[in-house]
């Protein structure tokens, strides 16, 4: 294991039997022969103990290595401990600690929720994450050091440490022993949102994410000189701001034309105001620089930008964008929910477009996708409701799960030999797609990749394609070495070499009946789900599982044959067939899921046969006018305790007359409760 490790999630390796483990004190370690085998606390072994050493090699502790202890005392914490994971001492029971001058790095909720009283911090920390001593209310007297560089919001959330006002600001103080101290080091929170301008004090160095967030009333800021950290978003949702000034002699900052603030090692503009003002030798602009700003000129990326990094300009009021070709890279959700933005011209040299980047711009109507780009990454374009025409790049290879959902005034799919990969509902709901033909060098239909799309009327696979066909004429897109149907329309035809039925297969398609042929011995999951006006389904198989959320939402469903060879009923596999009249469980059936028969409203008895040893909760939800006659003679002890929540009446087996109201026994093949 690196020594250079800095993050370890819960559950990593989850106590794997061929990860070697090392035991100190209380606690398990990983690391290398090299430098030391206790480099990284894993977690501590018994959470009842309430006293712990740290191992004096140790670097790293993991995330909730000691989650929920009744540790009390940290004996010794090393010379060497750089980093203290997420939630790593949450809701322990430690009441005062000093950390040690090698630590680093405190992230988010290390400390949240613990009975601290005392806390000092060491010369050498450089970062305090979200939350990390939130809700300790005995912890009152807290000083920063020195050395701190960064410090999220809500790090003192819910104590009672005491803070310094200095005009409209609150103020936590920092100070080294031995050195004077300084009441004003970070800027935590505002006092009132309804101040119109604001100036941060001069012995200030850090401000934290989102401390002015919506100041409606707030004008102008002016940050003094020995500012050195500025939060994410801090000031986010001012809607009124048009000056931010940085003093000339700050080595961190500048702000041209008090119109934007810029870092001076970087040229990444981290804040911009409604005027939309972007300086030329602007190099990146930073995360949320114009998050939520409401634009009063057009705006203008200026061609030294090479990348545009998260969320920039989520949510704005964007007209119209040229992104120049020197950008190679954007960010996720930069133009998310721009809901006015009606044109966009990409950059002819970046090679990703990322999750939700354009997500929810529901008026954008053209886009042409350059050839650059060779990846499309989840919810790119998703509920773009009137984007109709595309063109894609020629070289694109990878279109991510639901990338293009819900684009209902969609047209056209991309048609490059180059496409390798449909994701998961990445044309879910494009209800204005009439045909797709898959091109020859696509190897991966996923589950769902053209669900919902209600005017599809023509599939087809090009022949050259090694991995999917049309066999057949069938009009249908077929997995080649499964044989399984993978996408149908209305006219698909069931030929007999298709095995098997795709995941969300006929979701939603506008059939009444359907017969599923012999040779079908596997349905996906919520193969027919939404299929409003289905009412007859014949298997003629041998299944031996109906699937989550086979038949859910079929709302004129009447009639439905269950195979005797069928062992299990999925979850929701007939939720919400509120006509349903009438279902006959197989003698050999041994599971049915949560939800499975939930709303079945009018369905009025249901025979649950000897041989169901499991019920998943709520599988007859919102039943009303079900009864049920169970062939087990006694409440299995694998059906959960909430299987009938709606109450409904449950009669038990019996051969021999039981005259209690609770049994029942069959009177020429029908059920009937033993009465005198």
């Amino acid at each position: 294991m690196s020594a250079n490790i800095k993050t370890f999630g819960l559950g990593v390796f989850n106590k794997s039997p061929n990860v070697e483990y090392k035991v100190y004190e209380n606690g398990l370690y990983l690391g290398n022969s090299t430098l030391s085998e206790h480099l990284l606390l894993v977690e501590i072994i018994d959470k009842e103990q309430t006293t712990f050493k740290l191992h004096p090699d140790t670097r790293t502790i993991a995330e909730f290595a000691c989650y929920k202890s009744n540790m009390t005392e940290v004996t010794s914490w090393g010379n060497n401990l750089k980093t203290i994971g997420y939630g790593a001492f949450m809701q322990s029971k430690l009441t005062a600690i000093t950390l040690p001058n090698s630590l680093e790095t405190i992230a988010d909720s290390a400390f949240k929720q613990t009975k601290l009283t005392s806390l000092n911090f060491g010369t050498g920390l450089k970062a305090i994450g979200y939350e990390a001593f939130s809700n300790c209310p005995d912890l009152a007297d807290v000083t920063l050091p020195n050395s701190l560089e960064r410090i999220d919001s809500s790090v003192f959330y819910g104590t009672s440490v005491t803070y310094t006002d200095y005009e409209n600001g609150r103020y936590l103080g920092s100070g080294d022993a031995g050195e004077t101290a300084n009441p004003y080091f970070a800027l935590m929170e505002v006092i009132t949102k309804t101040m119109t301008t604001f100036t941060v004090h001069a012995d200030t160095h850090l401000i934290v994410p989102g401390v002015f967030y919506g100041s409606s009333s707030l004008e102008s800021v002016e940050i003094k000189e020995k500012v050195s950290f500025i939060g994410s978003g801090a000031f986010e949702n001012c809607i009124a701001l048009t000056s931010l000034s940085v003093a000339a002699n700050n080595t961190h900052f500048y702000s041209p034309s008090n119109k934007a603030i810029l870092e001076k090692d970087t040229d990444r503009l981290l804040f911009g105001l409604n005027g939309g003002f972007i300086p030329e030798d602007t190099k990146i602009i930073g995360e949320k620089a114009f998050y939520y700003r409401k634009f009063t000129e057009p705006l203008v990326i200026p061609s030294s930008v090479t990348t545009i990094e998260d969320y920039a300009f989520y949510q704005t009021n964007l007209t119209a964008i040229v992104i120049p070709d020197s950008v190679t890279k954007i960010g996720k959700s930069v133009f998310q929910y721009s809901n006015s933005l009606t044109s966009v011209t990409l950059s002819k040299n970046f090679k990703v477009i990322e999750d939700w980047t354009f997500s929810g711009c529901k008026i954008l109507e053209t886009l042409t996708i350059p050839d650059s780009v060779t990846m499309i990454k989840e919810w790119a374009f998703s509920n773009c409701e009137m984007l109709a025409n595309v063109t894609y790049s020629a070289n694109l290879a990878f279109i991510g799960d639901v990338a293009f959902s819900s684009c209902v005034a969609l047209t056209t799919l991309p048609a490059s030999e180059s496409l390798r990969v449909f994701g998961s509902g990445s044309f879910r709901g494009c209800e204005s797609l009439t045909s797709i033909t898959i091109p020859k060098n696509v190897r991966y239909i996923s589950s769902g990749a053209f669900a919902d799309c209600t005017a599809l009327t023509t599939l087809n696979v090009v022949s050259e394609n090694n991995h999917y066909d049309s066999r057949e004429n069938c009009n249908g897109i077929i997995e080649t070495a499964t044989n399984t149907l993978m996408v149908a329309v209305k006219d698909t035809v069931i030929v007999e070499s298709i095995e098997a039925l795709g995941a969300e297969v006929f979701s939603g398609i506008d059939i009444q009946s359907i017969t599923i042929p012999a040779s079908i011995t596997k349905i996906g999951n919520w193969a027919f789900s939404d299929c409003g006006k289905l009412e007859t389904v014949v298997i003629e198989g041998e299944l031996t599982m109906i699937n989550a959320g086979t038949f859910s939402h079929c709302t004129s469903l009447t009639s439905v044959n269950i195979p005797e060879t069928v062992t299990e009923i999925g979850g929701s596999a007939f939720y919400n067939c509120k006509v349903l009249p009438e279902i006959k469980l197989p003698a050999n059936l041994e599971k049915i899921g949560s939800w499975c028969f939930g709303r079945c409203t009018i369905l009025p008895q249901i025979v649950i046969p000897r041989s169901v040893t499991n019920i998943a909760r709520s599988a007859f939800s919102s039943c009303a006018n079900l009864t049920i006659y169970a062939e087990a003679t006694a409440l299995p002890d694998g059906w959960h305790a909430d299987w009938n929540d709606g109450n409904r009446p449950v009669y038990w087996y019996s051969e021999t007359a039981n005259y209690d109201g609770s049994h029942w026994r069959y009177v020429d093949g029908v059920p009937t409760v033993w009465a005198e």
